[in-house]
C-alpha cells in the first residue's frame, strides 16, 4: 500500500479557528541551551479576556471552510498505539506547572483533553479515549521534572530568533539572514487540481482565479529575495502538481467510511451491496468527499513528511490569500484586510480524534509557540506598513482568540499545515481575492514597476506580498533597524 495512505495518521485539515492564549515575546522562551530555570507559561504568556463585541465589529469574518460538508470535517485517521513513542524525547523536559499552564491557557482552554489525561505531580498518563469510558486503555505515562532546575533540554533542530542573532553576530560581515533555514509552502496545488481540490472560482467580469497559482509564484519571489539575504530557502512545490501520489479514486474506501459514519442512515442502505453500486448510488457526494481528504489530508500529511525528511527549517512559511465566505459562490466584496495566523487551542470535537491530541502533545512540548507569535508578529507589522490594510478582526469567538489586544493581525487557528508541520509554522493570509481590486492584480500576474488598474496605478501584488514577507522576517531575524533595498521597494 501507499506509505503515505499508511501514514494518514497526520489527521484531517479541519481547519477550524480555534480559542487560544500565546506567548506574547520569543525572549521568555526556554532556551535549549540553557533549559533551566524554567520559565513558566504564567509569565510567558499573557492571556486576553473575552470581548463579547470584538467578533461584532468584524464587517465579514473570511473562512475558506465555511461550506465543507459535515461529514468532511469530521473525518480523521485513526493512529496506532505505538505512535505515542513519538513523545519519549520528551521526558523531563518540563514541570507539571509549565505543562498545565501551556495546556490551560494555550492549547485547550476548553479543557477538553483533561477527559483523555490523569495528571500527577511526577508524571501525566495518557489515554486512548475519554477515561470513564469502559474499556480505555493507557497508551503512554510522560514523565514531568520534579523542579525547574531539573528540567532536561527540548530536543529540537530549529532555532529561536535570539540564537540566530548571536550566531549571526559572531560574523558581523555575513549577509543579515546568512544560515537562516526557511521553508516556504505554497497553499493548496492549482493548475488542473484547482476545481478538485475547491481553490478554483470565477468572478463575473473578471476571470477564474486558482489560489494555488498564485502562491507559487508569491514563492519563488519570496526565495529569490531571502537567498540575496543569505538564507538557505526550500519548497515544498514548485509546481501545480501535487506532492502526494495518492489521488483522490485512492481515497474512496476511507470516504465511503467517512460518509457513512456521519449518516448511519445511508450506511444502513448501502452497505449490503456490491462496492460499485455503492459508490455509484453515493455519486457526486464520494466524489466530494474524496476529493477534500485527497486536497487536505493526504496532500498536507506529504508535505509535512517532505519537510521532516528533507529539510530542517529555523522557521516554515505557509503562503495563503484570503477571501470572505461568499467567495465560493462567485461574489465579490469591497472590503479588504490581512490576517496571520499560529497555531494554538483545540475544540472539544477535534479532541475527539488520537491523532489530534498526539499532535497538541508534540506541539505543546516542542516550544514553537512563542517563536510564531514573535515572527507573525513581525510580518504583520510590514504588512501593515506596506498594505495599509487593517486586520480581519476575528477577535474572541467560540472559534477564534486575538493574541494580544495591541496586535489584531495575529490569530491563533489549529489549522493543518501549523499542526502537522514541523517546527515553528507562520500561516500568512494577506489581501481578500474576492475584493475586485485584489482580483484584477492577481491576474495581471507579476511584472516589474506599476500597473494602471481600473484608474490607479499598482504594482505587483506577488512583489508586494513577497516584500511583506521578507521585510518581516528581517524585522524578526535581522538587524532591527535593517528594511528591504530600494530595488525591491520598486520592482
Amino acid at each position: 500500500m501507499n506509505p503515505i495512505l499508511v501514514h494518514l495518521s497526520a489527521t484531517v485539515a479541519m481547519l477550524a479557528a480555534l480559542t487560544i492564549v500565546l506567548a506574547q515575546n520569543e525572549e521568555a522562551m526556554e532556551s535549549i541551551q540553557n533549559p533551566a530555570p524554567e520559565v513558566s507559561s504564567a509569565s510567558e504568556i499573557q492571556p486576553q479576556e473575552a470581548s463579547s463585541d470584538s467578533t461584532q465589529a468584524a464587517p465579514s469574518v473570511p473562512t475558506a471552510e465555511a461550506n465543507i460538508p459535515q461529514e468532511e470535517e469530521d473525518w480523521a485517521p485513526p493512529i496506532q498505539a505505538s505512535e505515542w513513542q513519538r513523545l519519549e524525547k520528551y521526558h523531563y523536559t518540563i514541570t507539571r506547572t509549565v505543562f498545565e499552564d501551556k495546556l490551560n491557557l494555550l492549547y485547550d482552554p476548553q479543557g477538553a483533553l483533561r477527559n483523555y489525561i490523569r495528571l500527577h505531580d511526577e508524571m501525566v498518563e495518557i489515554y486512548d479515549r475519554p477515561i470513564d469510558e469502559p474499556g480505555a486503555q493507557h497508551v503512554f505515562t510522560l514523565n514531568f521534572a520534579r523542579s525547574p532546575s531539573e528540567v532536561r533540554a527540548v530536543p529540537r533542530v530549529y532555532r529561536t530568533a535570539r540564537e540566530f542573532k548571536a550566531q549571526r553576530s559572531q560574523n558581523p560581515q555575513a549577509k543579515p539572514l546568512s544560515g537562516l533555514r526557511v521553508a516556504i509552502d505554497p497553499g493548496h496545488i492549482g493548475g488542473a487540481w484547482g476545481p478538485i481540490e475547491m481553490r478554483s472560482v470565477e468572478f463575473p467580469g473578471i476571470g477564474t482565479v486558482q489560489e494555488g497559482d498564485f502562491n507559487i509564484i508569491t514563492a519563488h519571489l519570496i526565495r529569490q529575495q531571502l537567498e540575496e539575504y543569505g538564507a538557505t530557502v526550500f519548497l515544498t512545490r514548485q509546481t501545480t502538481e501535487p506532492v502526494t501520489t495518492v489521488r483522490p479514486k485512492d481515497l474512496y474506501e476511507q470516504a465511503r467510511k467517512a460518509i457513512y459514519e456521519r449518516s448511519p442512515d445511508v450506511a444502513a442502505r448501502l452497505r449490503h451491496l456490491p462496492i460499485e453500486e455503492q459508490d455509484r448510488q453515493l455519486g457526486e457526494r464520494l466524489i466530494r468527499v474524496a476529493n477534500y481528504i485527497f486536497a487536505r489530508t493526504a496532500e498536507k500529511v506529504a508535505r509535512a513528511e517532505k519537510l521532516q525528511k528533507e529539510f530542517q527549517a529555523d522557521l516554515t512559511l505557509v503562503l495563503y490569500i484570503n477571501a470572505t465566505p461568499t467567495s465560493g459562490r462567485g461574489e465579490l466584496t469591497t472590503d479588504n484586510r490581512n490576517t496571520f495566523f499560529v497555531h494554538g487551542a483545540y475544540m472539544p470535537s477535534e479532541l475527539a480524534h488520537a491523532s489530534q491530541r498526539l499532535a497538541l502533545f508534540e506541539k505543546l512540548l516542542s516550544r514553537t509557540n512563542a517563536t510564531e507569535f514573535y515572527v507573525a508578529s513581525k510580518i504583520a507589522e510590514a504588512f501593515a506598513e506596506i498594505t495599509k490594510l487593517p486586520p480581519v478582526l476575528y477577535g474572541d469567538s467560540p472559534s477564534t482568540r486575538q493574541l494580544d489586544p495591541e496586535n489584531p493581525y495575529v490569530i491563533a487557528r489549529n489549522l493543518a499545515a501549523n499542526r502537522e508541520y514541523p517546527g515553528p509554522v507562520v500561516v500568512t493570509e494577506p489581501y481578500f481575492m474576492n475584493n475586485r481590486i485584489v482580483a484584477l492584480r492577481l491576474l495581471a500576474g507579476d511584472y516589474e514597476g506599476e500597473r494602471e488598474i481600473e484608474g490607479t496605478k499598482f504594482r505587483s501584488i506577488f512583489r508586494e506580498y513577497a516584500e511583506g514577507v521578507v521585510r518581516g522576517l528581517l524585522k524578526a531575524y535581522g538587524d532591527s533597524e535593517l528594511v528591504i533595498n530600494s530595488a525591491h521597494h520598486s520592482s
